[in-house]
């Protein structure tokens, strides 16, 4: 790659990065005011809903709290516990029908009650009960056996008391009267969940969805763009309120808190593009404004690198006739930039490499002579080594032939002969030692015994 082509992409790249990451830093924090001033409005909706719910519940508990309070209400009831006839049954009956009725039409989100005694239960008499269903086999009286007391709200469900088809979300309240049985009797309010989601629709047209969710995670209700969804799992968002699914394949922000009277969790859900779809034609101008300004900066850099690559090429030049063996090549810059000491290096580089060259040749002459010297010697050494081969072959001679006369005699009963050659033989054989300079003391010691043995065949006794 070129060297004005590395500037170019240089300067696109740095540029680029440089646009891009100042693009996204501003388009973040327009996104982030954006997103921090609906957060405080969305916070403030949030409470207002909740509130408006919560008083709603809480006007409802106390028309139930004062019902169940008003004599008129639990005084029949009261008397059919304690003597539980015809007659005691149909007053209890009419009488608890028409203040749940009362208490019905003055709750827009309440769909029916129900009230279970030991002896029987009561309704409001609108609803047709189902035939199957029986309040100590159901789940509302198996929350309580299980140690729980007081009011307790169940999640969204479909009426399992009334023939009415409706999802409602039940709450069951665990009371105590005087009677003579004592035993507690249970209240049944089950609200209905599409009054609720009526109520919350009115108040949630800044948001995507709301859900309302127990303690415990499960839906009472969801509306919005989130209501078809099979779990709940998605509710749960991580610490800066932003919750991601892969059935939603968005991101949402999301408002949360408690509606105290119930302990529901009420969550709303906005989607992050829509708070910043207005930033998109910002962005859209300012990355045309980028495109243009890339473009005029191409032309101006293509402009001043072509000038400042000129003599670069020139360098080049000579650089290549050099390569190719041309020692007097030398390149001469007028000028004192970066690009001139580059050629001043050049030609002095090229001078030292003219002298390197013939001192070469002058080396190459003389190892040349010292190459011819070093055969002779080595041609002298191995005809020196052959003759010293040539002169161990004798003494090995002389020794092999003393051993063909050690054996000779010793058949022939030579004891004399025998013993003289043998001692000869071994002083022989420890003299040349196979060409080693030092021997060990015990061969010393034998090669003086051999010389002894012969001097002692000479001199007979006058030697010992």
């Amino acid at each position: 790659m070129k060297f004005r082509t590395k500037i170019l992409l240089v300067f696109i790249v740095v540029f680029l990065f440089a646009t891009v990451l100042a693009t996204t830093i501003y388009y973040n924090y327009l996104s982030g005011v954006v997103e921090e001033n609906y957060t405080e409005n969305a916070v403030d909706s949030m409470e207002q809903l909740a509130d408006a719910m919560e008083m709603s519940l809480d006007t409802m508990d106390q028309k139930v709290r004062s019902m169940l309070a008003n004599p008129l209400f639990t005084t029949p009831i009261t008397t059919w516990l304690n003597n539980p006839i015809d007659k005691n049954y149909n007053n209890a009956l009419t009488n608890t029908a028409d203040f749940f009725n009362d208490l019905e039409q003055s709750t827009s989100l309440l769909e029916s009650a129900y009230l279970y005694t030991a002896e029987s239960s009561f309704d409001d008499l609108r609803h047709l009960r189902r035939q199957n269903f029986t309040f100590e086999d159901s789940l509302f009286l198996e929350r309580f056996l299980t140690g729980e007391d007081g009011t307790q709200w169940f999640c969204a469900m479909e009426d399992i008391i009334f023939e009415s088809g409706t999802t409602v979300i039940p709450c069951v309240k665990k009371i105590y009267i005087e009677s003579k049985r004592n035993t507690p009797i249970y209240l049944v309010l089950q609200l209905d969940r599409e009054q609720l989601y009526e109520f919350v629709r009115d108040k949630y047209q800044h948001y995507d969805a709301v859900i309302i969710v127990d303690g415990e995670g499960n839906e009472i209700m969801s509306s919005g763009v989130l209501e078809d969804m099979e779990s709940p799992d998605y509710i749960t968002a991580d610490e800066s309120g932003v919750i991601t699914s892969e059935e939603l394949n968005k991101d949402y922000m999301i408002i949360q808190t408690e509606i105290e009277t119930t302990g529901w969790q009420l969550l709303m859900f906005k989607n992050r593009d829509s708070l910043t779809r207005d930033l998109e034609t910002l962005r859209v101008l300012v990355i045309g404004v980028a495109i243009a300004l890339l473009a005029v900066g191409v032309l101006v850099i293509s402009v001043l690198v072509v000038k400042l690559t000129d003599a670069l090429d020139g360098l080049v030049i000579q650089m290549n006739r050099l390569c190719m063996g041309e020692l007097d090549a030398r390149y001469f810059y007028k000028r004192k930039d970066e690009i001139g000491k580059i050629a001043q290096s050049f030609n002095i580089m090229a001078e030292r490499i003219e002298m390197l060259v013939e001192m070469q040749k002058q080396n190459i002459a003389e190892l040349k002579k010292e190459r011819d010297w070093v055969a002779e010697v080595q041609k002298q050494k191995r005809k020196a080594e052959l003759r010293a081969l040539q002169a161990q072959i004798n003494p090995h001679f002389l020794y092999n032939t003393l051993n063909a006369i050690t054996w000779e005699a010793a058949d022939k009963g030579e004891e004399g002969i025998s013993k003289l050659s043998s001692s000869l033989g071994k002083f022989f054989r420890l003299t040349l030692s196979k060409g080693a300079e030092t021997i060990p003391l015990q061969d010393e010691a034998e090669h003086v015994r051999s010389y002894l043995s012969i001097q002692e065949i000479r001199y007979s006794n006058k030697l010992q």
